[in-house]
């Protein structure tokens, strides 16, 4: 067992996935599969959450929460993706998934209790969603 930690850990750095410490009570979670990944999550404030998924290779992906109570969950599949996300606030939350290859996504919050949801499917798709203040939803939806 202690192999598979140590072996699992090292496969982490070799993907280059990067963790900075999390403040009390905020989680990152970052699982890569691929080869050549990508992901950084940096957290300050308290019960921040980030979940972080990339399947294929060459993904790329950053995350910076600050204030509390924050979540960010992305996805991620295909290949030379660039996925980046930024909270600052109280009680926002993230969602994208991006499944093709090449595609961009930006998210910004700032304020508190906002909502941003982005979903691409297709190649070659760029959205960002910036929001500020409070109350706010973005959804944007794209396929090809």
């Amino acid at each position: 067992m202690k192999t598979f930690a140590i072996a699992l850990g090292a496969l982490g750095l070799f993907v280059g996935a990067s963790i900075t410490e999390a403040s009390a009570g905020s989680r990152v979670v970052i699982d890569q599969f691929g080869r050549g990944n990508a992901a950084a999550a940096g957290q300050n404030g308290n019960g921040n959450f980030t979940r972080v998924w990339q399947k294929g290779k060459h993904n790329s992906l950053q995350s910076q929460q600050n204030g509390r109570g924050n979540t960010a969950v992305l996805g991620q599949q295909g290949k030379f993706n660039y996925s980046y996300s930024y909270q600052g606030g109280t009680n926002n939350l993230i969602g994208v998934a991006q499944m093709g290859k090449g595609n961009n996504a930006v998210s910004t919050q700032g304020g508190r209790n906002n909502v941003a949801a982005t979903i691409q499917i297709g190649n070659g798709l760029d959205a960002e969603t910036r929001q500020h203040g409070k109350g706010n939803t973005a959804v944007v939806i794209q396929g090809n």
